[in-house]
């Protein structure tokens, strides 16, 4: 990771884009990602809980966008990530707590706030502190290459989560909600740019407001993001029921090749790693299909 991209950076740039780098693969460790739906279905939540769950994230993270952008600005990248991470480390804590409809929406209530607030301010932070060091045309290479090796990171989890998996259901989703909450104090190492954390330079809410107001006048900008909703949309609702098909559909006993048996836990968590690992391909080749194929393109090819 020290050539290409990152590599070419200066060294005050590239320590600052490294640590958030770790923040980063912490805050995405897949330890439980394979596995949260139906470790709590296996606690007695419901397929309704979850729906509700998310459901109110959805309703609370549309609702604090604007908010959040303007906390970010007014007191800083660093805190508002801060806060941010801690609620979405709790959230995770919900997943082996969680047993019924009340434990499930404080739990997606948690994750909702740190969505919102984490929205934007890693961005604004990670755009700022190339900016301060001359270095932000060079933000989409910079941030598709550090992208990539997070989600290698995320790979290795979701392996591991696997493992874990098979010898103690808990000790996954235990894990992997350590990671989330051990990512929050990472983000205070990380260093403060040159142009975040100015809240003089904040924009006031009714401002903010009108921005987006004039941004979503565009049409070329609707066209976007209802593909966008549409797809995220059903990816993100059918995603929920990719676990238990899944297990559903693998033997108990996991599947033989060889005279070797693979645990379903494992097989689930290995699949799930694949997904990653290839987006990590296409993240770290984003820049060159953007290049090559134009804005419009490499959307229509997404």
């Amino acid at each position: 990771m020290t050539r290409g991209a990152l590599g070419s950076l200066d060294p005050g740039a590239r320590r600052a884009v490294l640590r958030y780098g770790a923040f980063r693969a912490l805050s995405s460790a897949g330890f439980a990602t394979p596995f949260f739906v139906v470790f709590m279905i296996g606690n007695g939540v419901t397929y309704t809980d979850i729906g509700l769950g998310t459901s109110l994230m959805a309703v609370v993270v549309v609702g604090l966008e604007v908010p959040s952008g303007y906390l970010a600005d007014a007191f800083g990248r660093r805190r508002t990530m801060f806060l941010g991470q801690t609620f979405l480390g709790l959230g995770t804590v919900g997943y082996v707590v969680a047993d019924g409809t009340p434990d499930v929406l404080v739990t997606y209530l948690a994750f909702g706030l740190g969505a919102a607030l984490r929205s934007g301010a890693g961005t604004a932070w990670f755009y700022d502190t190339l900016k301060g060091h001359d270095e932000e045309e060079r933000f989409a290479a910079v941030s598709g290459r550090l992208g990539s090796y997070v989600k290698y990171v995320s790979t290795a989890t979701m392996v591991g989560g696997g493992l874990l998996y098979v010898f103690e259901p808990v000790y996954a989703v235990t894990v992997g909600a350590a990671a989330n909450l051990l990512a929050a104090p990472v983000v205070l190492s990380i260093p403060t740019s040159r142009d975040a954390d100015d809240a003089d330079d904040g924009v006031r809410p009714r401002e903010a407001a009108r921005l987006t107001r004039a941004f979503l006048g565009r049409s070329a900008v609707r066209t976007v993001l209802v593909i966008a909703v549409l797809a995220s949309g059903a990816l993100y609702t059918g995603s929920k029921y990719i676990q238990p098909v899944t297990f559903e559909a693998i033997p108990d006993g996991g599947y033989s090749a060889g005279g070797v048996v693979v645990p379903a836990a494992l097989l689930v968590g290995a699949t799930y790693g694949a997904f990653e690992l290839s987006s990590g391909l296409v993240l770290r080749y984003a820049e060159t299909a953007r290049s090559r194929l134009g804005l419009g393109g490499t959307i229509a090819v997404a």
